[in-house]
C-alpha cells in the first residue's frame, strides 16, 4: 500500500471531533496521571522562595534514585539538588534559573546532568512555566515537569559511534 492511502485502522477511527470535552475533577486528575505515566515525567511546583508547600511527585524522586520521604525539607531542598548538579553545568543552569525567576525568559528549559542516588551521572530535561508573578514580573510560583533523557542519550552516543 502506498504511504499515502490511509491504513484500514485508521478508516475505523473515524471522523475527529474538535468539540471541547468537559472533564470531572476526577477525570482530569486521571488523564494527567495517565499522560505523566506515558512520558514518564515527574512534576514539581513550589513558590520563590520555597516553602512549605513545594510539591515533588513521585516519579520526580524516582528519577534521581529516592522515594518522597528521603527528599530534604523544603528549607534544605535547593541546597541538596545543587549538589545534585554536575560541576559542568551549575553555571549553565544558575544563569537559566536566573533569567526565569527574574522574568527575563518566560520558560525555564534546561538539560544537565544530576548525580543519581547510586552515584551514576544522569541526564535529565526540566521545564517550569510561570502559575503567579510578582507585580515586578519575577516568578512567585511556578510548575514544571523532569525527564530522565539518561537512555536516549546513551543509545544516540551508541549510533553515532557505530557510524564514524
Amino acid at each position: 500500500m502506498p504511504m499515502h492511502q490511509p491504513t484500514t485502522a485508521y478508516k475505523k477511527i473515524g471522523k475527529i471531533t474538535k468539540k471541547p470535552v468537559k472533564l470531572t475533577e476526577n477525570q482530569r486528575e486521571q488523564w494527567l496521571e495517565l499522560l505523566l505515566e506515558v512520558t514518564g515525567g515527574g512534576i514539581y511546583e513550589h513558590s520563590i522562595p520555597l516553602d512549605e508547600n513545594t510539591y515533588h511527585s513521585e516519579r520526580w524522586a524516582n528519577i534521581l534514585g529516592y522515594r518522597l520521604d528521603e527528599l530534604p525539607s523544603y528549607n534544605t531542598f535547593l541546597d541538596w539538588l545543587f549538589e545534585r548538579i554536575h560541576p559542568d553545568d551549575r553555571d549553565y543552569i544558575n544563569d537559566e534559573y536566573q533569567d526565569f525567576i527574574e522574568g527575563r525568559t518566560p520558560t525555564y528549559d534546561v538539560e544537565i546532568h544530576l548525580r543519581h542516588k547510586n552515584g551514576q551521572w544522569i541526564f535529565v530535561r526540566s521545564v517550569s512555566k510561570v502559575l503567579e508573578r510578582t507585580t515586578d514580573g519575577r516568578v512567585r510560583r511556578l510548575i514544571g515537569i523532569m525527564f530522565d533523557l539518561t537512555e536516549e542519550k546513551q543509545a544516540k552516543a551508541v549510533i553515532s559511534q557505530l557510524q564514524s
